[in-house]
């Protein structure tokens, strides 16, 4: 922890203790199956390999080899311990009766040292005499091979036995049909015996190229990767010679790495692979231009990873399905290899260590999404019961929040919005959803989220509603239903009557626009429908107008020519059939 002083505790649904102190607030899950390894001091240079060995595990670094071992002795680890005292550091790699308080030290500088010693369990040590940079650790029988920029050697029961001397040794393989071991240098490969002791026997191949990966088909040939080419040495009467060089066409220089996936050989580059052909006799594309990542690891694995997903891409990993979804919490992995009791060693920048132990199964309950907030666009904070948003403040910004402690920004959400678009967004790791404008409406926005592990959380839902315009309302719509009616009938009978013929006149022509622009407005999302499809273009959007006028013209015609009638037939009759009448009254009162 980053500090010792615990003012408080909590414990959470999902077993996790919450820790108060004084540097702030941690949490800690002990049913998690993964372990750091990288707080134990004595780590020298950058972490390049990674392997269990002689119930411990050993790093190969770019200062040489170290291993995990227990505290036995507080000398082992007075170099490591460094204490504050007042204004200036005291270190533990004093002499050993300052330490255990004999002199002029105070007893609280005495108690921490005596703690702070107590402390560390456990230490990374260097094997002696091996100052060189560790290129490959590789496991044969009861021995680890290590292959470096200053010659070969091997460990057994932590003891150094050298094997080859001042050599640059890139990688190396082990064949199990000859119990011969081969090591790619930058002039070419050695072969090594490996009964009783390895001893160097001779070069084979005759080449003089810098060899990166070795790989040995059915036929026993012996396949070695190069700058831009692969090289095939044949075996024949018990001496390997060059067979056949394969040519790939890169765009910049770079080591090829071969390996076997599904009786398929492979050859791997970090932007292109080819499968080997055996009609052909040639490597062949296989993907072009990876988007993905590809990782290249001790043991000779190949792991492929895309959009937070991992692949194993060779035959030769145990528990791949176990170990993929683990691999997604670690960033920048430089190592990763599972020993034979299927516990991961996994290693990352930084010098970061983990052990993942593939037996203990992690709950796939309680993980849970959340509205955190709902924000306009004037930043208010609303209540998640009752949404609703005027026309003009309908900008809107969800927060959706699901807690996983497991590995920061290692959370994804995904969304949709029904009546708006009813498909699902592409997963984010951004929680935060803006919408900069939404039209008139009843909606519901549904939402979930996915962790590291690819666990998928429950749909959550929230319905908001955005209240139209005035103008865009029922009793609005009404009132211009009865507008409209009332136009038309004034104008009728003022039309019928033949009086006022310059209001009738401006009346008939309100009634028209009216009308026009009732029937405009009615078809114009039909309009906006189709100019969508194509992407909203002017010129699709002035073709419309145009076709609109061209409908509406004789409409607007129909009505005026009902609206006006010609006196000569029908206010002329009009006034004598008012005359006959006035003259029937007038002879019935006689």
């Amino acid at each position: 922890m980053p500090d010792d002083e615990v003012f408080a505790l909590g414990k959470d649904k999902n077993n996790g203790l919450w820790i108060v102190h004084g540097m702030g607030v941690s949490r800690v899950n002990y049913n998690f199956p993964i372990k750091n390894l990288d707080t134990y001091p004595g780590i020298e240079g950058e972490i390049s390999s990674i392997i269990p060995f002689e119930n411990t595990v050993y790093l190969g670094t770019s200062k040489g080899v170290f291993h995990l071992k227990k505290v036995e002795n507080y000398k082992e680890v007075e170099r490591f311990i460094k204490i504050k005292k007042g204004n200036s550091v005291k270190s533990k790699w004093k002499k050993t009766k300052e330490i255990w308080g004999f002199g002029k030290k105070d007893a609280s500088f005495i108690s921490k040292k005596r703690y702070a010693l107590q402390s560390i369990t456990h230490i990374y040590k260097k094997i002696n005499a091996l100052n060189a940079k560790c290129k490959q650790i590789l496991k044969v029988k009861d021995y680890l091979l290590i292959a470096t920029n200053k010659g070969l050697f091997s460990i057994k029961n932590k003891n150094l036995y050298p094997i080859i001397k001042n050599k640059y040794i890139n990688c190396l393989y082990f064949s199990k049909n000859n119990n011969k071991l081969y090591a790619g240098t930058n002039e070419g490969i050695l072969q090594i015996s490996s009964k009783n002791s390895f001893k160097l026997e001779k070069s084979i191949g005759n080449i003089s190229e810098n060899v990166t990966s070795i790989f040995e088909d059915e036929n026993k040939n012996l396949l070695l990767g190069c700058e831009n080419k692969i090289i095939k040495l044949s075996l024949n009467e018990n001496e390997y010679s060059l067979d056949k060089t394969y040519n790939f066409l890169e765009n910049f220089s770079e080591n090829a790495f071969i390996s076997k996936n599904q009786n398929n050989l492979f050859s791997y580059f970090s932007n292109n692979s080819y499968i080997y052909n055996s009609k052909k006799d040639s490597f062949i594309f296989h993907k072009r231009n990876l988007k993905s990542n590809l990782f290249f690891f001790n043991d000779k694995s190949i792991w492929e990873k895309n959009h937070e997903k991992w692949f194993c891409l060779t035959d030769n990993s145990h528990g791949e399905k176990e170990v993929s979804k683990y691999l997604s919490l670690f960033d920048n992995i430089i190592d990763c290899v599972t020993d034979e009791n299927k516990n991961t060693w996994v290693v990352s920048n930084n010098n970061k260590i983990y052990k993942i132990f593939l037996d203990e199964k992690i709950s796939k309950n309680n993980f849970d999404v959340h509205l955190a907030s709902v924000t306009d666009k004037k930043e208010t904070f609303l209540e998640s019961d009752n949404l609703e948003f005027e026309h003009n403040n309908s900008s809107i910004k969800f927060k959706i929040a699901a807690p996983f402690y497991s590995k920061n920004n290692a959370t994804y959400y995904q969304y949709r919005v029904e009546n708006l678009n009813n498909e699902w967004s592409n997963w984010s790791d951004n929680g935060e959803i803006n919408f900069a404008y939404i039209p008139p409406g009843d909606y519901k926005f549904v939402f979930k989220a996915k962790n590291a592990f690819g666990n998928i959380s429950e749909e959550k839902f929230i319905y908001f509603n955005i209240s139209p315009p005035y103008w865009k309302t029922t009793w609005f719509y009404f009132f211009e239903v009865i507008l409209l009616a009332s136009l038309m009938a004034i104008s009728f009978l003022m039309n019928r009557s033949g009086k006022t013929s310059k209001i009738s006149e401006m009346l008939t022509f309100i009634t028209i626009i009216t009308v026009l622009q009732t029937i405009a407005f009615l078809i114009a999302p039909i309009k906006n429908k189709f100019a969508g499809l194509i992407g909203g273009a002017p010129l699709f959007g002035f073709l419309m107008n145009v076709l609109l006028a061209y409908i509406l013209n004789p409409i607007g015609k129909l009505v005026k020519k009902w609206l006006e009638k010609s006196k000569e037939e029908d206010i002329l009759p009009f006034k004598e059939k008012l005359k006959n009448k006035i003259s029937y009254f007038k002879n019935y009162l006689k």
